[in-house]
């Protein structure tokens, strides 16, 4: 994970002699979040992170007055001097942006405008520079607390998770494929399985097909994709509201909870993605945040704003949608996608506790996998806590509260009848085993963002290996337990990979962590720290994705080509 640096108000101007309030006072609250969206939309314009920046910066200024603007450039000049090469030249974060949008939302003034002024742009820019540093203040302190525990075991995670949790997820892009995949599923699941419920919740937003609804959410997500570079705001766009979808846009703006809920927290920003101006224009507030939001706000609305709450409790639903849904229709699909030859064996889930969700073996390599489609509770990172952080990855990876069998104990177990022998299914993989020729992958798959986060991975396999040492075993070759996400493990279908390529990605990705454990334990800086954390994600979008060729074909193809199935029932009256 790359660590960015970006300066706050005191880095580079010394003790502020203005509070946040102050210095935009004079400014609606309409006005700030309008900027604020612009220049959120415009980070994620396709051009070399410094080069953008430097853009964004000349944007924000090009109308300060000559000594302002000589002012801020000497000030950076000199923080750049002080900062050396930890600085790239950053100005602007996703993560403090939105702090910005929630300070503007909870502020909500509304007053007559006309334009604004240089002094006020100014003005603007100081007041965004006071966010960063109450932001890296909140960051530093929760650092300093869990400085305090050095020498314990758990130490490195400690550092690695607690102060970088709240942040973390603002790392995240979006694919929007990926949502999109995933939306297609839970609403052929839902017009399959909860027809009655899907057309009370579609039909309350004036849709009457499945496919008017989707296309509501794509048309929104493809102005997230614009991008026009012959004008300055390459990346900002409007959506203007027809009849058909407007309700849809209505339930999904911010506005509406506006001077009716006490405070305004970052979960409302995820639950309403979507700003209304006073020209009813509708802005993306944070690409990632609606996009995300694709599959996650049908999954949650279809129970909450149906009668469908009536039958069912939130945790039976979840754990039906994760059985039913993600795992036996997008986690399949998506191994099934993947190039097989005749000589290979692929083999799911059968319901029992002994069966990977997915046995793939090639030759002598074999695949376990445990799909597990666990949604990370957005209560942890907004109160960052290293013991309820290792609780809830130990109960969904290791053994839940029950003692029943989780992640890497489920793949151990399946390792020892592997060794056994005990897999049936795959005569050829028994023989290899009974030769001692069998190398095991056990792999964990997964659908949150937040299990990429640097030292989840290292924390299981330590585990994974001190009780697979417990174990007896005298036929197999067992690898590292590797975390994969199911997004990963899409696009890799959508480049054409082959089962060899993930077999020597896992191979490479270890390789790398040995040499950079290595080069951390002789050097230990921050940034060879961080490097021997990396994961198999950012590893395989550095090593494999970023390299491979694009094909052509449009998103739908692929998608038909994953699901291997058309999607008539998207016109279907319901």
């Amino acid at each position: 994970m790359e660590m960015v640096l970006i300066p706050g108000y005191r880095d580079l101007l010394g003790t502020p002699s203005q509070a946040y309030e102050e210095l935009v006072k004079d400014l609606p609250s309409e006005v700030v979040i309008s900027l604020i969206i612009m220049i959120n939309s415009e980070l994620n314009a396709p051009i070399p992170y410094a080069q953008n920046q430097e853009r964004i910066r000349q944007l924000i200024s090009w109308r300060f007055e000559q000594d302002k603007l000589f002012f801020l450039n000497n000030a950076f000049n000199n923080f750049r001097t002080r900062a050396g090469t930890k600085y790239s030249g950053y100005v602007f974060g996703h993560r403090y942006l939105i702090a910005m949008l929630l300070k503007e939302f909870n502020r909500n003034a509304a007053f007559e405008f006309i334009d604004t002024s240089p002094q006020q742009e100014y003005n603007f820019l100081l007041a965004y520079f006071l966010i960063v540093d109450e932001v890296n203040l909140h960051d530093n302190f929760i650092l300093a607390n869990e400085k305090k525990h050095k020498g314990e075991p758990d130490f490195f995670y400690r550092i690695l998770w607690t102060p970088q949790i709240s942040q973390y997820q603002f790392n995240e892009r979006v694919n929007v494929a990926f949502e999109l995949f995933k939306l297609l599923s839970f609403s052929k699941y839902a017009y399959v399985n909860y027809r009655a419920e899907l057309k009370q919740y579609i039909n309350s937003l004036n849709f009457s097909t499945i496919g008017q609804f989707l296309g509501s959410f794509y048309q929104v997500a493809f102005t997230t994709l614009h991008y026009d570079k012959n004008v300055a705001l390459s990346k900002l766009a409007y959506i203007i509201p027809t009849d058909a979808d407007e309700s849809h846009l209505t339930s999904l703006m911010i506005n509406a909870i506006l001077g009716r809920k006490e405070t305004i927290k970052l979960a409302d920003l995820k639950k309403f993605p979507l700003f209304r101006n006073t020209k009813n224009e509708y802005m993306v507030m944070d690409a990632d945040m609606y996009n995300k939001k694709m599959y996650r706000g049908p999954f949650f609305d279809l129970l909450q704003k149906s009668d469908l709450k009536k039958k069912i409790n939130f945790n039976k639903y979840s754990a039906e949608l994760s059985k039913n849904m993600m795992e036996s229709i997008c986690f399949k699909s998506i191994m099934e996608a993947i190039n097989i030859s005749k000589h290979d064996c692929i083999h799911f889930d059968d319901d029992t506790d002994t069966i990977p969700d997915c046995y793939f073996r090639k030759n002598n390599n074999i695949l376990l996998v445990e799909f597990k489609a666990y949604l990370f509770p957005e209560a942890i990172p907004e109160n960052p806590d290293f013991e309820t952080i290792k609780k809830y990855i130990d109960q969904r990876f290791v053994e839940n509260s029950d003692g029943k069998s989780k992640g890497i104990t489920q793949l151990i177990n399946q390792i020892v009848l592997l060794d056994q022998q005990k897999f049936d299914f795959d005569k050829h993989g028994n023989e290899a085993v009974r030769k001692r020729k069998a190398k095991v992958y056990p792999i964990i798959c997964f659908d949150d963002f937040y299990f990429t986060m640097p030292g989840i991975n290292d924390y299981l396999n330590n585990l994974f290996q001190s009780k697979l040492a417990e174990t007896e075993l005298s036929n197999v070759t067992v690898k590292p337990v590797t975390l994969i996400s199911l997004e990963s493990l899409f696009d890799f279908t959508l480049l054409k990979g082959v089962y060899q390529e993930l077999f020597e990605l896992i191979d490479r990705y270890w390789e790398v962590i040995t040499k950079r454990k290595k080069r951390n334990a002789e050097t230990g800086t921050q940034d060879t720290f961080m490097a021997s954390y990396m994961t198999f994600d950012e590893a395989y979008h550095k090593f494999y994705s970023s390299k491979k060729v694009r094909y052509k074909d449009s998103n739908q193809q692929r998608l038909n080509s994953i699901l291997g199935q058309k999607h008539e029932y998207l016109d279907a009256i319901i």
